[in-house]
């Protein structure tokens, strides 16, 4: 999990409300199993994406796909991704470190109350 330390301590950091899913979760439970990105849902609430979307970046992290990673944080435009492009996933990848690999989930559960 040292590959993935870092940036739970940047979005701590930046107190981002996150959930880890995916592989990192079952082996955080103590379950063995590869992986090769770090799965996460994020607070989707404009201002709460964007925090998480500049923790990221702050590491290196840049999207995966030709955008600016700041569009994650607008809710329309996460929209259009997923009725138009179809998109269940926001990657993100460290240019200079492809192994770091994090992909945000584009809808999700709220974290209200």
């Amino acid at each position: 999990m040292a590959l993935f330390e870092p940036i739970f301590e940047k979005l701590n950091e930046h107190r981002v409300r996150y959930v880890v899913v995916g592989g990192v979760a079952v082996v955080l439970h103590g379950h063995v199993r590869a992986t090769g990105d770090l799965d996460l849902v994020v607070d989707l609430a404009p201002d709460e994406a964007h925090k998480a979307i500049d923790a990221l970046v702050e590491l290196g992290l840049r999207p995966s796909v030709p955008v600016d990673a700041a569009d994650f944080a607008g809710r329309e435009v996460r929209r259009g991704w997923i009725e138009d492009k179809v998109m269940q996933v926001f990657s993100m990848q460290d240019p200079a470190d492809p192994l770091r690999r994090v992909e945000l989930i584009v809808e999700g559960v709220g974290f209200e109350g």
